[in-house]
């Protein structure tokens, strides 16, 4: 998460006078293609009055709850589930920011914790008005009722009374994870970095899969300690990384499950080392339980099923849960597949649910015949029940006597109907067609590219499934894995940075979808060419995370880890660099742009004459490469250069009403253009959207708060856009000037219909008593643009009675003022005769007709 009432004479006047008066010669040129767009919307344009002025924000499409029956209903990727006592079971929705209950018997779903918005807020009171970071695991404490929650890095407990408290963590990671950490101490006062799993053991006491401080920690009588891990990394799976010594001296690598038997020993599923290692509660010592550390990358083979443990392999194993009888099942993540340990002297390891294949098929049949996706938690209980969390597929799962069923999720819960009623998670890449009426945004964790038309809100890519399949089929048959990049070209073809699947993939408008760039492979070393120069299709990228296209048939690709924009020419399918060495850092502006260096760039743009602009990220500036002559601002440097377009490279926010390279922003991701070339920049560590003049290059907030630039959240809805709270990334805007704004911490997308508004300074010019004859010095008045659009101003004239006796020396109204800027007129007066002389200075703009009067006496 973009009306003027305009004469055919002032369209004329724009079309021929082709500028502001302040424009240079150079900036004359590079905005003519500007001005033409911008004359045939008006033509196209309706009325405006100075009622209709809003420039405020509002929520246009999702921002609800699911509201629908368990298994209907949308739940972004559940990472994590538990079981109460009741049967009833609880689901984490990280990129959802909820907790949801589900009734297996009545298939009920209901929201247990949080409201959908990203936030920290809400402890002492209800769950359910309580604002959550990112939900990752949960656990259930027999003893006394409690549902553990893992916050991003803090843990929270939802009370049987409903009521949410911090218990652990102050918010902020562990840095550097070697610290202490707060060990030994309170609990409250530690810092822990977003662990993925926890567990309860028979007394009360609260294990945490540590995961980004490669430790698991124990809360006892509120006190935290680290009972295994360093804080260290494992630096090779097939080490021992200590094994066989204290727990406390040994390492791992990000831990993300984590069981406890009813011994005291702790199982951790040490996901990075590739193995499953055990803590002996008797001696504090740790070893291998499964796997020697070798990973199973092809998941449809054995993986060592029917051996022993220690000849089993696994990737990326997560979540772990323990029966009755000691068995340990796991949550074998990139095979694909929840694995079995059986207890004893005998040990075997099999496969009770999935075939390794990744997909989503099987349901009423045999566990063992499924296609599961990416799970990352399972969950015994005491009856034998199986409850998988099925991530890929976005759906809860459980298997009884051997036979697997949903019994959440996996519904598109909103298509058909009015977007607000929609159900999204973490959008972010936003773009209107070419008739700015209809939009399409990436509803990234439900690996879906969703479309709003005239009211109603469809899926056009994906099935909601996480997976690569489907190219040379219906769109939305296929698997998407967690894209972030979205572009439209003028016949409606859609591209999509497919991120998680390393390719760029390309919907036309028979709802055809096909894989245009990238093998699917990852390019490891960036510096390297990485298939540059051959077909697009056999390059590989680091991290896509943003794509545009120009009118020339240009795809650019923002290729984030590898420090590259990337072009592949879509007529002939060959794929170059652009921009960057891939190397990581800051150089080459004024030179080549392939032989700069640049930081993280996330964003990438082409205005309508092709040149290309960049959102450089970790550099703090917004980049361009000058594609045409006098491309970039006007910029006499030659084609092909890298310049800074805006931005001073300081992490900090400035500038607002100052051109853009005295400007500063920190972290600005993503950039669009609207169709008169004015450059939106949005999604950064200054959570507002920015608009950069074409003309002059003035920089504007239009929307979040530009005193509180850094805080995140969500208000405003109803009110000026510039008093809003945002949580957001991508941004597009049509020629109407609607901004659409992708709310992605809000899950929403928000929308400021951006329209000038006039402040008139100086109403009436009174010069006085004034001799025949005589021209007095120059009065001025000034007119402001005190809204959020260009403000077209087609004609100053004198009018009234005596308008001979007055004259304009000066005038700086002539075709258009920007948002936030103020023109002038200056008026003489040179009585003619005697007595009270009297006329009035007309200025006619989109908005209406600004009059000011003029009076003087002749002598």
């Amino acid at each position: 998460m973009y009306r003027k009432s305009l004469t055919l004479s002032f369209v004329t006047s724009l079309c021929t006078v082709g500028g502001r008066a302040r424009r240079t010669k150079s900036q004359l040129v590079a905005a003519t293609l500007a001005a033409l767009t911008l004359c045939f919307l008006a033509l196209l344009s309706p009325a405006l009055t100075s009622a209709q002025q809003n420039n405020t924000i509002a929520t246009v499409a999702g921002g609800v709850a699911p509201n629908a029956a368990a298994t209907s209903a949308a739940i972004a990727p559940p990472n994590s589930s538990a079981e109460d006592a009741s049967g009833n079971i609880y689901i984490a929705s990280p990129d959802g920011f909820y907790v949801f209950k589900v009734n297996p018997s009545t298939n009920a779903l209901s929201v247990f914790a949080g409201t959908g918005i990203q936030g920290f807020t809400g402890d002492g009171g209800a769950a359910t008005k309580a604002t959550l970071m990112g939900p990752d695991a949960l656990a259930f404490d027999s003893n006394t009722g409690d549902i553990y929650i893992a916050d991003l890095n803090r843990i929270r407990v939802v009370t049987p009374d409903g009521n949410i408290n911090t218990v652990v963590g102050t918010g902020r990671p562990c840095v550097p994870s070697t610290a202490t950490c707060g060990d030994g101490g309170s609990a409250l006062s530690a810092q822990i970095s977003s662990p993925q799993a926890l567990a309860v053991d028979s007394s009360s006491n609260l294990f945490i899969a540590d995961t980004f401080d490669h430790r698991i920690r124990e809360v006892a009588a509120g006190v935290i300690t680290t009972v295994a891990g360093t804080g260290a990394v494992c630096d090779g799976p097939t080490n021992g990384c200590s094994d066989g010594f204290p727990a406390i001296q040994a390492t791992l690598d990000q831990p993300q499950g984590v069981a406890v038997d009813a011994s005291g020993n702790i199982y951790i599923g040490d996901t990075h080392d590739q193995r499953i290692r055990i803590v002996y509660k008797s001696t504090g010592i740790i070893k291998p339980y499964a796997s020697g550390g070798i990973a199973c990358v092809n998941p449809t083979f054995l993986c060592g099923d029917g051996g022993p443990p220690s000849s089993a392999r696994f990737y990326f194993p997560a979540g772990l849960s323990l029966d009755s009888a000691g068995n340990l099942y796991i949550a074998d993540t990139g095979d694909n597949r929840i694995r079995k340990v059986t207890t004893g002297s005998s040990a075997k390891v099999s496969t009770v649910a999935g075939t390794g294949v990744q997909g989503y098929a099987g349901d009423g049949q045999k566990a063992t015949t499924a296609e599961i996706d990416a799970p990352l938690q399972v969950l015994i209980d005491a009856a034998g029940v199986l409850t998988i969390s099925d991530s890929g597929n976005q759906r809860v799962r459980q298997v009884t006597s051997g036979v697997i069923n949903t019994v959440a999720g996996g519904g598109s819960e909103g298509d058909g109907g009015a977007p607000t009623q929609a159900t999204l998670a973490n959008p972010n890449s936003i773009a209107w067609d070419s008739s700015g009426t209809n939009y399409y945004f990436v509803d990234s964790a439900n690996s879906r590219i969703r479309k709003v038309s005239g009211g109603t809100i469809s899926t056009v890519a994906g099935n909601g499934s996480l997976g690569f399949s489907g190219d040379n089929g219906p769109a939305t048959s296929a698997t998407l894995n967690a894209p972030s990049g979205l572009a439209v070209d003028g016949s409606g073809d859609i591209f999509i940075a497919d991120t998680n699947n390393a390719r760029i993939r390309e919907v036309n408008t028979s709802g055809v979808i096909t894989t245009i760039a990238g093998n699917g492979n990852t390019c490891t070393v960036p510096e390297n060419p990485c298939g540059d120069g051959g077909p697009a299709t056999q390059a590989k990228f680091t991290l896509v995370t943003s794509v545009a296209v120009d009118t020339k048939g240009n795809l650019y690709i923002a290729d984030y880890f590898g420090n590259k924009i990337r072009v592949v020419n879509l007529s002939t399918g060959i794929i170059n660099t652009l921009a960057g060495n891939g190397e990581r850092g800051h150089s080459g502006d004024g030179g080549a742009a392939t032989s700069a260096r640049l930081n993280r760039p996330y964003g990438v743009a082409a205005d309508s004459a092709g040149n290309v602009y960049i959102g450089d990220s970790a550099n703090n500036k917004i980049r361009c490469v000058i594609m045409v002559a006098g491309g970039c601002g006007g910029s006499t440097d030659a084609v092909g250069t890298i310049i800074t377009y805006a931005f001073n490279g300081n992490a900090t926010f400035s500038g607002d009403g100052k051109t853009a390279k005295l400007a500063s922003m920190q972290e600005p991701y993503e950039v669009a253009f609207d169709p008169a070339n004015n450059l939106y920049v949005s999604g950064a560590a200054d959570l507002v959207v920015r608009r950069i003049d074409a003309i002059d290059s003035t920089v504007l907030t239009v929307a979040g708060n530009p005193n509180k630039p850094g805080q995140f959240g969500f208000s405003g809805d109803g009110g000026p856009s510039t008093q809003a709270t945002l949580n957001n990334l991508g941004v597009a805007v049509n020629g109407s000037e609607t901004l659409l704004i992708v709310d992605d911490g809000n899950n929403r997308i928000r929308q400021v219909d951006m329209v000038p508004a006039v402040k008139q300074i100086n109403k009436q010019l009174a010069f006085g008593v004034v001799k025949v004859g005589t021209t007095t010095p120059p009065m001025t008045t000034e007119l402001k643009n005190t809204g959020l659009a260009t403000l077209p101003i087609s004609s100053v004239m004198l009018g009234g009675a005596d308008p001979g006796d007055f004259a304009i020396s000066q005038n700086t109204c002539v075709t258009e003022l920007g948002p936030g800027e103020t023109c002038s007129v200056k008026v003489t007066f040179t009585p003619q005769q005697k007595g009270k002389r009297n006329a009035t200075l007309t200025i006619t703009d989109s908005v209406g007709q600004q009059v000011v009067t003029l009076v003087g006496t002749g002598d």
